[in-house]
């Protein structure tokens, strides 16, 4: 009983986390892919979800998952890591 508490206390705090910890970038459009570079030494993280709805009924509805890791270098460059899903 005590162990279900815990494990329910444990997922509830680990799912509000990413809500709370969540900050802006200076992204100004959606779906153009900007020149902006990430700050050396900083980390910035992107999720990306496409659901697409087609004809098909093969392939009826698709939902793709991308995220983006980012991690500054100097001033002007930086260096990205993609996973597909």
């Amino acid at each position: 009983m005590i162990q279900a508490r815990v494990r329910n206390f444990v997922l509830l705090v680990l799912l509000a986390l990413p809500a709370t910890a969540a900050l802006a970038g200076v992204r100004h459009f959606g779906y153009v892919y900007e020149a902006v570079t990430t700050a050396p030494g900083s980390l910035d993280i992107e999720n990306w979800v496409t659901w697409s709805r087609t004809s098909n009924p093969q392939r009826a509805d698709e939902v793709d998952f991308r995220h983006e890791f980012e991690f500054g270098v100097t001033e002007n460059s930086h260096a990205s890591l993609y996973v597909a899903e």
